[in-house]
């Protein structure tokens, strides 16, 4: 489980052992000193600095497209999150230099998917909208089978049908 500690530099990804286990992690940015670049939100302001929440069936391999993927002659990427990072130019506010990661490995991929879930949740409930690479929440491949029960936990009520 993720905890908001241990955040290891994005450029450091090759120092550390990172499992090649399913898992849920955060990406955020920090400033010059080492201090959470604090994010204006529409609930209030972010001083953790959160720029993306996701999961993966294999950490290790996820960590190391990301850094792959924000290097400059990169052209393309398989993550929605980091191709809206690259594409829309979000290095010149938040510098790939000062991004920063935490993971939680899980057992199954479906674990990994439900502590993402609960992570973006945790979010909205926070900063009424997802963190700035999340875009529309619409986790890949499906809502976890007890979606309905954490957001209603979360929420006070269950969801709105969408239309």
């Amino acid at each position: 489980m993720i905890d908001g500690s241990n955040w290891i530099p994005l450029s450091k990804v090759y120092d550390h052992v990172i499992p090649c286990t399913p898992g849920a992690y955060m990406l955020r940015c920090v400033d010059g000193a080492g201090d959470p670049r604090m994010i204006g939100r529409a609930g209030g302001d972010d001083h953790e600095g959160l720029l993306d929440i996701g999961e993966t069936s294999n950490l290790r391999n996820r960590f190391q497209e990301i850094l792959e993927t924000i290097k400059p002659s990169t052209t393309r990427s398989e993550h929605s999150a980091i191709w809206r990072y690259v594409a829309f130019g979000c290095d010149r506010k938040f510098p790939s230099a000062n991004l920063q990661f935490q993971y939680g490995e899980s057992d199954t991929w479906t674990d990994a998917k439900r502590e993402e879930f609960q992570l973006v949740m945790w979010y909205i409930e926070r900063f009424l909208e997802p963190s700035p690479l999340n875009s529309v929440y619409v986790p890949n491949g499906g809502y976890p089978p007890d979606y309905l029960e954490i957001m209603t936990s979360t929420f006070g009520r269950k969801p709105l049908k969408p239309w």
